[in-house]
């Protein structure tokens, strides 16, 4: 393996390690914060990390004129709702099913992209999509008969849904700027649209201490921040087929790190399930040529 692709592969590796803990860190954070504080103040940590890198890089940010509105679209539908519903689902359902159910987001987009776009869909995209529902299928009702509660996997579909939304949406802007400008500003719009929400939030700051620091500091630099940099560096060596493969291991991280950390465990049915998640999406989006303007986190935000 060459240098080029070796820095590559180290990447994203980092990257999928990071967002894959990611689910664990939020778990254990909404223990002190309500979930907008929490998304606030990661974002808020990713947004100046992002800019300190980007200065860095001696990168303008300025976007092409007549694209504001977009960009402030994006930040609200993609930070702000997005993390509304992933955060606050986090508080009704273990890390690890949140994790498998968003993986599925690819398949997802797939099926917008057909109806919506007319865009006309192979035999193994559709293999992989009735794959992906039917291990969705198995990871939720195996969930509703151990909890009960539906709200948690009704909070994640709204998720999937806010990022499938996003994604079709910053198209245009990704398709005319940089990709790391057009995320900065995107957190930017997003971290300032939690605001209002705020005052109204009830936190637990008695349940703060050194370790949810640690986390919260995680999620910001290292969710928010780095692992979006390091993803940018991936997919210009790797590019998008070859980082979605890598992708499809956030769940796999999510899991092992909930079973150490939380106690989590999934049982017999749930590994089925998200078994075919992960294979349904590698069916799906493996053998497709990569599409220009195709999110960067199009394949499972974090």
């Amino acid at each position: 393996m060459d240098r080029d692709k070796l820095v590559g592969v180290a990447a994203m590796l980092f990257s999928v390690v990071v967002w894959g803990i990611s689910f664990v860190s939020t778990k254990i954070v909404l223990a002190a914060f309500g979930p907008m504080m929490l998304a606030f103040i990661r974002f808020a940590v990713g947004v100046v990390v992002l800019a300190l890198l980007l200065r860095l890089q001696r990168k303008s940010l300025s976007v092409r004129r007549g694209q504001g509105a977009l960009l402030i679209a994006g930040g609200v539908i993609g930070v702000t709702l997005y993390f509304y519903f992933e955060n606050t689902g986090l508080l009704h359902l273990p890390a690890s099913d949140a994790s498998l159910i968003v993986a599925s987001i690819p398949i997802v987009s797939l099926l917008v992209e057909a109806v919506v776009f007319r865009r006309g869909m192979g035999v193994r995209e559709v293999v992989g999509a009735l794959l992906s529902f039917a291990g969705v299928y198995l990871i939720v009702r195996e969930g509703l008969r151990l909890t009960g509660r539906p709200v948690g996997y009704l909070l994640m579909a709204g998720a999937a849904a806010s990022w499938v939304a996003y994604g079709f949406l910053s198209r245009p802007v990704l398709e005319a700027n940089d990709r790391l400008v057009v995320v900065f500003w995107h957190f930017v719009a997003g971290t300032a649209a939690f605001l209002p929400f705020l005052p109204g939030e009830a936190q637990n700051l008695e349940a703060v201490h050194l370790g949810v620091i640690g986390h919260l500091l995680f999620l910001g630099v290292g969710c928010s921040a780095l692992a979006y940099w390091t993803y940018q560096v991936a997919l210009h060596r790797l590019g998008v087929a070859v980082a979605n493969v890598f992708i499809n291991l956030i769940p796999f991280v999510t899991v092992l790190t909930a079973m150490v950390v939380l106690g989590e465990a999934l049982s017999p049915l749930k590994w089925v399930g998200g078994a075919v998640v992960i294979v349904s999406v590698s069916i799906a989006l493996l053998p497709a040529k990569p599409k220009k303007g195709r999110l960067p986190g199009e394949a499972g935000p974090v």
